[in-house]
């Protein structure tokens, strides 16, 4: 177990840092009231509100103010209040953040418990807050493919090469994890890293499996016919995914042949032999 006291909140900032976190413009909330950030101890910030624009008024570092008004006060209560708005505020940025976290925290305590970090969080008040939450794991990380996908390259690359995945993934709208749009060579990384091998030419014909321009040709019939067969559901076949090519087997297609075999034609006569006429 591993436990790590985080920085006080009330440990002094060098100059350069105490410089580093001044904020740039004061804030403004939804009411237009000033943002007492005056509390804070680096600098006073004031609004114009005629113009907007934010002016500094700088102080000394060490001097505090030895009261607080109520107003002032009335002001900080009606800011912690209203917190979220000033978090949220697209003016407020990671400085002004970080500002607002050392005012309210004292201490953090992170714990390493196995698969999961534990803090606690100790307010300015006395309260204290736990939050725990798992530990990412090995290769779980925001650019990890999802899992549909990954069955998606499984099932296409049986019957189809890279190039042709990557066109089928395109054509559904699928980016990689980066948000790219996919080429052979990703998809090959892919399959390398996900152990997905690679498609071999006439694999697919020793499953037993043949592609529509095959039964086409065994057909003597076009591929538009055989799609049309196949869209209403006279011909048996599977597709792994919208855009993907059909497939159908050949015991299927045996079948077909056997179901709608043409019917014999009559013998031509033969005048070698009589004909009876049988009523």
């Amino acid at each position: 177990m591993v436990t790590r006291v985080v920085r006080r909140a009330d440990t002094p900032l060098s100059p350069a840092a105490d410089e580093s976190v001044r904020p740039r413009s004061a804030l403004v909330d939804a009411a237009g009231v000033d943002l007492p950030v005056a509390a804070c101890d680096s600098a006073i910030v004031s609004t114009s509100k005629s113009s907007g624009r934010g002016v500094w008024i700088k102080a000394g570092r060490n001097k505090r103010p030895t009261s607080v008004t109520a107003a002032t006060k009335a002001e900080l209560l009606a800011l912690a209040e209203d917190l979220p708005c000033l978090w949220d505020h697209p003016g407020s940025s990671p400085q002004i953040k970080k500002r607002l976290l050392r005012t309210v925290l004292k201490d953090i305590i992170a714990t390493s418990e196995d698969n999961a970090i534990r803090l606690v969080l100790h307010w300015q008040g006395g309260d204290h807050t736990e939050l725990r939450f798992e530990k990412i794991r090995t290769g779980k990380h925001r650019y990890v493919m999802d899992t549909d996908t990954i069955e998606l390259i499984r099932s296409l690359a049986r019957i189809q090469p890279d190039a042709m995945i990557a066109s089928i993934l395109n054509r559904m709208g699928r980016h990689t994890p980066h948000g790219q749009t996919w080429t052979a060579v990703r998809v090959c990384a892919t399959r390398n890293n996900h152990a997905i091998a690679v498609y071999r030419e006439g694999e697919r014909q020793t499953r037993g499996e043949l592609s529509v321009s095959e039964v086409a040709a065994i057909l003597s019939v076009t591929q538009t016919t055989v799609l049309r067969m196949i869209r209403l559901r006279h011909m048996p076949a599977t597709q792994a995914c919208v855009n993907a090519p059909w497939v159908v087997r050949q015991d299927d297609l045996d079948r077909y042949l056997a179901d709608h075999r043409p019917a014999g034609r009559p013998q031509t006569s033969n005048p070698n032999q009589l004909s009876l006429a049988i009523q």
